[in-house]
């Protein structure tokens, strides 16, 4: 009767720690998505584009609607990458050559991300007077 009740109080215990465990890893995913969103460099920008004259706005999200897509995917594929070779580092098959390789792709596809950035902010300048421009590069070193 006793190791039932120990049993039960052990599993008890245990549910107990998973659920406290899962609330804090939700915690702090929930934290990490808020901050990211705060503090992501694109959603500062927008923010300032937000303070241009109605017509130069409109040109200017125009650009960033037609960019966005490509420079996320952009973004994702060098996420993926950066992922894959951390996962790598860490894996048992380690070779030096094999995480060379791996760290070449990363610097291409975040090369290929800054290409993409560099291009839509100088489409955007293209459309602004020198003070618009200057707000607009303002946001984008912050």
């Amino acid at each position: 009767m006793k190791t039932t009740q120990m049993k039960t109080k052990w599993l008890v215990g245990l549910l107990i720690l998973l659920l406290v465990a899962g609330n804090l890893v939700l915690g702090a995913t929930v934290a990490g998505m808020t901050l990211q969103k705060r503090f992501h460099p694109f959603s500062v920008a927008m923010k300032k584009i937000k303070t241009l004259p109605p017509e130069e706005r409109k040109a200017v999200h125009l650009i960033a609607k037609q960019e966005a897509p490509s420079l996320r995917q952009s973004l994702k594929a060098a996420r993926a990458a950066r992922l894959d070779l951390a996962a790598y580092i860490a894996s048992p098959a380690y070779n030096r050559a094999e995480a060379q390789r791996r760290f070449d792709d990363l610097r291409t596809k975040t090369a290929q991300s800054q290409i993409i950035a560099e291009t839509m902010f100088l489409d955007m300048a293209d459309k602004l007077p020198p003070e618009d421009r200057a707000k607009l590069l303002d946001a984008q070193g912050k």
